[in-house]
């Protein structure tokens, strides 16, 4: 969903800045842009470029650790919906059969069906 049908950049890092502070890192805090500017690359890199001075094992773990508290984040809060997407999914569905797969268990159904998709 992130970045298709919802703006969730504020969100997750909101969410990652909460799950670095409590893991224990001083640290910079993570910034709306910084999430922009990885979004679309994959996990390893992202770790590499937001936490770059930590080692591998340390890095992928506290990776991990964002993620899952980014969904459960998600899922209480919810992110931003792109201006007009209920009208664009009403007039595609006219069209075409619409479907929307999900990558994250659970992450898309609770923002489908909080948002009466």
């Amino acid at each position: 969903m992130d970045g298709t049908l919802w703006d969730s950049a504020a969100e997750v890092a909101e969410s990652w800045n909460e799950t670095v502070k409590r893991a224990g890192y001083d640290r910079k805090p993570i910034t709306v842009k910084d999430i922009q500017s990885v979004m679309g690359k994959t996990m390893d890199v992202i770790a590499r470029i937001l936490f770059p001075d930590l080692e591998e094992g340390e890095r992928q773990k506290l990776l991990a650790q964002c993620g899952e508290e980014e969904n459960d984040y998600l899922r209480i809060h919810g992110a931003t919906l792109y201006p007009d997407i209920r009208r664009t999914m009403e007039q595609l569905k006219k069209q075409l059969p619409v479907r929307i797969y999900r990558g994250f268990s659970g992450l898309l159904q609770t923002a489908r069906s909080d948002r009466g998709y």
